[in-house]
This record gives structure tokens, sequence and C-alpha cells, in this order.
């Protein structure tokens, strides 16, 4: 980006923040309004003590936000403002505050950003010990029984299906790709993993290749 474009982006980002800032002066507990404040604070480099007291007012009015919560971890891990024990803790403790809820995703998305740190180590989601965590968040999230899909839900069945796809973890893969659909697919995550559909299709007709020689 030229830095005539750069200055043109902050300028945009200031306008952005003032036009919350008048929706949050009419109605404080706007929630999609104070967690676009996560969002902005982000971009323009303020911190994390301050992306944090943006997160701890959406969670005053509503603890259980899952936006407020995906761009909160995306804040705390490792190449933001946190580190890998930062962002795990967050994740661990906020899913398990709601069971039943999409943020079990918080797990899947944690350790998809962890391989990503790792240079895309796929080793590293074939550990055993990640597989249980994935899978007793799944079953505490998407596979609860008292699980309420909301328009979220379908980022959440991405994220554990990538991190359960690149692990080798077929079955539970699977399980994930069947919510999914032809119709659910989500850019985030699988744009990590190159283009988003493309990566989607590879993966999931991995899994289904495997599952039919096992």
């Amino acid at each position: 980006m030229t830095e005539e474009g750069w200055k043109l982006f902050r300028q945009r980002l200031v306008v952005s923040e003032n036009c919350l800032d008048e929706v949050l002066d009419r109605d404080p507990r706007n929630v999609r309004a104070l967690a676009g404040l996560i969002t902005l604070a982000k971009a323009r480099s303020k911190g994390l003590p301050e992306i944090q007291r943006h997160f701890d007012a959406v969670i005053a009015v509503d603890p259980a936000d899952e936006r407020a919560h995906g761009r909160m971890l995306q804040a705390v891990c490792g190449k933001w403002y946190g580190s890998s024990e930062l962002m795990f803790r967050f994740a661990r403790e906020r899913a398990a505050a709601h069971p039943a809820t999409n943020l079990g995703g918080l797990i899947a998305e944690a350790h998809i950003e962890e391989w990503l740190s790792r240079k895309k180590e796929d080793e590293y989601l074939e550990q055993h010990e990640i597989r249980d965590e994935l899978v007793a968040a799944a079953e505490d999230s998407i596979w609860h029984p008292a699980h309420r899909r909301t328009p979220y839900t379908p980022h959440v069945w991405n994220a554990f299906a990538m991190a359960f796809a690149l692990g080798d973890h077929f079955a539970e893969a699977e399980r994930c790709f069947a919510l999914i659909g032809d119709d659910l697919v989500t850019r985030d995550p699988w744009y990590y993993h190159g283009k988003a559909e493309r990566s989607f299709l590879k993966l999931r007709d991995y899994t289904r290749y495997h599952l039919a020689k096992a």
C-alpha cells in the first residue's frame, strides 16, 4: 500500500470509530458497536489494555457474545499482542465458562493459530492430546445436546473441521463436514491453508478418502 493509501486507511478508521461512538452515545449497550471497537482498537494499534477494555464492555452486556470473543482471541495470540500461553488461557477459560455455546470453538481456533505459528506443522495437530482437547471442546459446544445454533455457528463448524482434518482425525472431521454441507463454508479459517473454498474441498476430499479406505 502506498503512503497515500495508508493515510486514507487511517482516516477511515477514525471515521469508523467516530460513527461507533455516536451509536453508543444513543445506545450504550449496543453489543455490535461495542464489539466493533475491539476491531478498531486492534487496527489502530492501541494495544492490549485498550482492546481488553472494549472486550470487558461487551461481556458486561452479553457475557457470551461470539464475535467479540473471536476478535479478542486474535488480539491475545502471538501475532498480535499476546502469546500462545495467553491465547490458550483465554480460550479455555471462556469456553469453560459458557458450555453448550459456540465458545467451545475458541479451542479449535486457538489450535489453528498455534499450528500457523509453527509454520503450518500438521504434526502438531496430530498429537493425541490435541485431538482429545478438540473432541472435548466439540462435545461441550457444537455436539452438546443443549447447543443452540446461531448465525455464528457455521464459523465454528468450519474451525473444528479444519483442525480435525489437518490432524488426521478423520471421523471427527467428517462429523463437522456433514454439518457444513456444501452451503455453509466460511472463508475463515480455510484461507490459512490457501484459497478458502479450494482448501475446504481439498481437506474434505482428503478426509473422505481416508475414511473410505479404513
